[in-house]
């Protein structure tokens, strides 16, 4: 499906076995889980540079979730999300990234800490941190698959199209 706030990639764990029913993009593994970006979402206090830059690229709200209980802790989220912002930084030219988690689940604010997210906010009416990254014109997102060789992903977004790194 074609929708211009929001990109999707499907995140395939390569350790379980393929389902056939999901056809050819889920070649090499089983769904996994998935990771979004919305691109209408983002409050203009959060990314102020959002307008001026890229209209509506500019700035992207970033979610994972691995919905697979065997899936998890395996850096497959990790991997998600940096393949996610790098493809959003390359063809986009997304420079910031927004995250809003529940203020409990320390393993996701860990993730994004560990991405270089910084906490900007703390919503305690909906129970959630609100952490940020910026990368600035032509720096690289970066993906460092070396650090992820024992749980490699193949990424296929909603529109038929893959990508594996």
């Amino acid at each position: 499906r074609a929708d211009d706030d929001k990109l999707t990639f499907i995140v395939l764990d390569r350790s379980l076995p393929e389902d056939p029913d999901l056809g050819e993009s889920a070649r090499g593994g089983a769904m996994a889980g998935d990771v979004n970006v919305y691109f209408s979402t983002v409050d203009e206090e959060l990314a102020p540079s959002s307008s001026a830059n890229n209209g509506k690229y500019a700035a992207g709200e970033i979610e994972v979730m691995i919905a697979e209980t065997g899936s998890r802790r395996k850096g497959l989220a990790r991997e998600a999300l940096t393949m996610m912002m790098d493809y959003c930084h390359r063809e986009l030219g997304t420079a910031t990234f927004v995250a809003k988690i529940k203020d409990h689940n320390s393993p996701s604010i860990a993730l994004f800490k560990g991405l270089g997210f910084s906490l900007v906010k703390e919503v305690p009416v909906f129970s959630e941190v609100v952490y940020v990254l910026t990368r600035s014109e032509g720096e690289a997102v970066g993906f460092d698959g070396a650090a992820f060789a024992g749980a490699r992903a193949t990424v296929d977004n909603a529109g038929g199209e893959s990508a594996e790194k």
